[in-house]
């Protein structure tokens, strides 16, 4: 719970630096200089009210509570600071008649409203006193991974490749971690914010959360690209690889892969689909629903402790480098 609180944290600083540097993002500044005024532009606009997560954190270890109590306040806090989108929300809706706005979506992850709208009508939200920035929306793409040269044969042999603990684990010395201090994930929840899973693959199926019926699956996976589907799967195989490498365990063949092989896991497909709708992304969707999967305050199982996100964001459409945001 502590690194997916760092996380949530760490996703409200983003904006708070991005609110720093003016009301509108100097790339979507170039962008709507160089957008025909009836071409919409899909933006993401920050509220000037947030929740005081940086205080309430404070308070709550002053007051040493414990994790189900610093889940319940902090997501309840971050629910309420979105009574502030009302306004925007019922001039958004009027704009909607007169085409200007085509669409938009609220989120409560960070109190934040991501709009598709014409360029003169950004300009007039980015001017609203309870709007503090605005920015581009963004695309999530893959960051591949690094290619291994083949193996050779003799290498197979010698079980650097294949069936046996990986030379990736070995060189952390996982195994020390597993057999002389005693962890493997046991008990821990990870979250895979990546392309999806396999989630029949041998070595990660029987620690989906939602395994048989274990849990409702709406609480085990997400699936942002529409498809209806209620078990992970993967169009991709990157997020099975990134998986894998968290949680993989092969246990008919004792093929580990994984660093937290006793682990339960639970997934999103975010990550490297198409552009959607203009108003909506899917990324900040699925930190909203890694926060609170069951969509109970109350409870913290369904919570994961940590969340993968191996991803960048896709530069072709003209959006900045990860590090620029």
């Amino acid at each position: 719970m502590r690194v997916f609180r760092t996380l949530v944290a760490g996703f409200l600083l983003l904006f708070a630096t991005v609110a720093q540097a003016g009301v509108l993002h100097p790339d979507l500044e170039a962008r709507l200089a160089q957008t025909p005024p009836d071409q919409p532009v899909s933006v993401i606009v920050h509220l000037t009210e947030q929740a005081p997560i940086a205080s309430l954190d404070s308070q709550l270890r002053y007051a040493r509570a414990s994790r189900v109590e610093r889940h319940r306040a902090v997501v309840e806090a971050l629910q309420s600071a979105v009574s502030a989108q009302d306004a925007l929300k019922a001039d958004l809706t009027s704009s909607l008649r007169d085409g200007s706005v085509l669409g938009y979506t609220g989120y409560w992850i960070t109190n934040c409203v991501v709009v598709l709208a014409l360029p003169a009508q950004i300009r007039n939200i980015a001017a609203r006193p309870d709007v503090n920035a605005v920015e581009l929306n963004f695309q999530a793409a893959l960051i591949e991974p690094v290619r291994r040269p083949a193996s050779t044969p003799a290498e197979e042999m010698g079980g650097l490749r294949g069936i046996g603990v990986t030379p990736g684990l070995r060189a952390i010395r996982a195994p020390e971690v597993w057999y002389q201090l005693g962890y493997n994930g046991a008990g821990r929840l990870v979250g895979s914010c990546d392309t999806g899973v396999m989630g029949g693959h041998v070595a990660l199926a029987t620690r989906w959360r939602g395994y048989q019926g274990a849990n409702p699956w709406q609480e085990c996976w997400l699936d942002v690209l529409g498809g209806g589907t209620q078990s992970p799967s993967d169009g991709n195989g990157h997020g099975t690889h990134t998986t894998g490498t968290m949680v993989g365990l092969g246990a008919g063949t004792q093929d580990t892969i994984g660093v937290a092989w006793g682990a339960q896991w639970i997934a999103s497909n975010v990550i490297n689909q198409g552009v959607g709708s203009g108003f909506d992304n899917d990324v900040i969707a699925s930190f909203q629903w890694f926060t609170d999967p069951d969509g109970n305050p109350n409870t913290v199982d369904d919570v994961p402790d940590v969340v993968q996100n191996s991803w960048g964001v896709y530069e072709g459409l003209g959006y900045p480098d990860c590090h620029t945001l």
